[in-house]
């Protein structure tokens, strides 16, 4: 069976990770995998041999690059058309009412040639790009399956406009059943060819990794830990309160942030008007940060939406307690014997750290139900392959 799994990068994403993931278990013997990535770049991830990838459809890279970027370039493109087209992308991308990828996509389809090789399935991994190209531009495929691992009315996406790619598919996969059932809600045919895929993670590749290097952690404090990017979606800035919070409470802490993204400066003159720089630690993207996740103390997530939210499955690899804001699906993970759910501010998130700081003996027993009780990745694949199949 010749499968295709289209995404929009293979970069230090979650969503990228999760896929390589999947596509590492699946029975090559049986199925010839195609990955294409749209924009093409380096990626940390080594597939397997017999797996074909494609790095980079052109000319997507090119106009979704900065404007900046693409002016000192301009010289090299002969298409007047392709020129307005970026020019009035950008515009459009400076104050959007709904999510950028619509915009993109709108302003790019007409450069972009089909994918006109045959399959019998096709995967659109992950919302937007990868959505919008599997509809429009893959035209030889028995079946369109989307991949959903946001909240598409959260993240501001125009319902009007994706109910035109989601109600052409022929199955949806939700990394969560919150996301299956905001599917029913907003188009409610499909509802009945949606199915839950859960992500998948490597356990025993994730723990080997935990162990190549000793990350700079103060061992004299309590250490706090954040994965993720820095954007609206993970809501660092409720962090910093929290820790502002913390600080001005007496607490002895240091929090570390792991990811970067386009709110970095906006979170550092923010850490700086509260105070808080000798607390709170920005340390930048890094494509292993689970010797962070082995060696901390808590970990928090602060997001505002997510889909599934696998740095909170990280962190219970390692048995960590959680403190987590209530997003939908944090429900599906979090219960009492395993963390914290708090409201969306920096006052709930810091009262539940201090319930855990001043209570040893809960913080302990967080830690103890999580080691007793792990996630189990093997029988997510079987909902994958029939998935296909049917």
């Amino acid at each position: 069976m010749n499968i295709l799994f289209v995404t929009a990068s293979l970069g230090l994403g979650g969503s990228e990770k999760c896929m390589a993931e999947m596509i590492r278990r699946i029975d090559l013997t049986k199925y010839n995998v195609t990955i294409l990535s749209l924009i093409k770049g380096s990626y940390i991830y080594r597939f397997d041999e017999r797996i074909r990838v494609i790095n980079g459809v052109y000319p997507i890279a090119e106009m979704t690059a900065p404007t900046k970027q693409y002016v000192l370039n301009i010289k090299n493109w002969k298409s007047p058309k392709k020129i307005i087209s970026k020019i009035k992308m950008a515009l459009e991308c400076k104050n959007p009412k709904y999510h950028i990828g619509e915009y993109i996509w709108e302003n790019i389809k007409p450069f972009v040639k089909n994918f006109d090789d045959e399959f019998d399935a096709v995967i659109g991994y992950g919302q937007g790009m990868a959505t919008y190209f599997t509809i429009d531009k893959v035209t030889r495929a028995k079946k369109k399956i989307l991949w959903l691992n946001t909240d598409l009315v959260k993240a501001h996406y125009n319902i009007d406009y994706i109910s035109n790619f989601y109600n052409q598919a022929d199955a949806i996969a939700a990394d969560s059943q919150n996301g299956k059932k905001l599917i029913s809600i907003l188009f409610p045919k499909m509802a009945n060819k949606t199915v839950c895929v859960p992500n998948m993670l490597n356990v025993d590749d994730i723990k080997e990794k935990s162990a190549l290097y000793h990350p700079e952690i103060d061992n004299t404090c309590t250490s706090i830990l954040t994965v993720g990017r820095l954007c609206e979606a993970k809501a660092i800035h409720l962090a910093v309160e929290a820790a502002t919070i913390l600080k001005n409470a007496g607490y002895n802490f240091k929090w570390y942030i792991v990811g970067d993204g386009s709110d970095r400066s906006k979170i550092s003159a923010k850490i700086n008007e509260l105070g808080v720089a000798d607390r709170f630690i920005l340390l930048g993207s890094n494509n292993n940060p689970y010797p962070w996740f082995a060696n901390c103390d808590i970990y928090v997530q602060t997001s505002i939406y997510e889909g599934s939210c696998m740095t909170i499955n990280e962190a219970m690899i390692f048995s960590k307690p959680i403190v987590t804001t209530n997003f939908e699906a944090a429900y599906e993970k979090i219960t009492e014997n395993n963390g914290i759910i708090t409201e969306m501010n920096g006052g709930s998130i810091a009262n539940a750290i201090k319930k855990l700081l001043d209570n040893p003996a809960l913080k302990n027993s967080l830690s103890e139900f999580l080691s007793e009780n792990q996630p189990d990745y093997d029988n997510y694949l079987a909902v994958f392959y029939s998935l296909l199949n049917s």
